[in-house]
């Protein structure tokens, strides 16, 4: 019970600096992640086992 009020409190301190310091900043990393965003049209195909038809599936990604 000691240890489960011990985290909740660590918990609640570090949302609560979090909060104080305001959003966080893009780091260099999201420039390259920027490239893949938008709207993506999928067709899929699988082969699950040999000799047998493949699996096809369609889906759309936002």
């Amino acid at each position: 019970m000691k240890k489960l009020l011990v985290l909740s409190l660590f918990f609640f301190g570090a949302l609560a600096a979090a909060q104080e310091k305001g959003p966080a900043k893009p780091a260099a990393g999201h420039d390259f992640l920027k490239q893949f965003s938008g709207h993506w049209d999928c067709d899929v195909e699988m082969v699950l086992e040999p000799g047998k038809p493949a699996i096809k599936s369609k889906s759309k990604m936002v």
